[in-house]
């Protein structure tokens, strides 16, 4: 083989292997990329406010088991040590919470691997002993973490 050949060939094979290792380099990435939890996350979030800021005295022992149910380390630990709190003070004030998610009421700041967090949009309508106390519109950012196959609230705090 000539000369011209031989650098033809290694040419050749460096550009097919350039080539063959571009293809695993996307594939891992396309394998690793979180975006299919994206849908996922964004329920989570919604599910979580509603969970988080949906009250009412006459079951509110389920409203706090489902928040407790949806989330997960200190904020799990913190919430569920409080619910004896939480449900005297609602019995006690006849409080109703419903709360509205608007339907494009939920976007995603970053979403990794095992870790999100969504800005959720919430307008709350506020009832106490049978009077309408009125309602409010704010935003919660809720931080979420990835759990077996189950995405959980681990914190949940209002921003202006």
């Amino acid at each position: 083989m000539s000369r011209k050949g031989l650098r033809l060939w290694w040419r050749t094979g460096v550009l097919a292997l350039l080539v063959v290792g571009l293809g695993v380099f996307a594939l891992v990435r396309v394998l690793d990329d979180p975006a299919p939890d994206r849908a996922a996350v964004l329920l989570a979030g919604r599910g979580s406010a509603d969970a988080f800021f949906s009250l009412d005295y006459r079951r509110v022992e389920k409203n706090v088991d489902r928040v407790v149910t949806g989330s997960t380390g200190r904020f799990r630990k913190e919430y569920a040590s409080r619910r004896d709190q939480i449900v005297a003070d609602v019995k006690k004030q006849q409080l109703v919470i419903d709360v509205t998610v608007p339907p494009d009421g939920v976007a995603l700041e970053f979403l990794t691997e095992r870790r999100a967090q969504v800005l959720v949009s919430v307008d709350l309508a506020r009832t106490t002993a049978g009077t309408k106390a009125g309602t409010e519109r704010f935003r919660a950012r809720i931080s979420l973490r990835k759990v077996g196959d189950r995405w959980l609230a681990s914190d949940v705090r209002q921003v202006p």
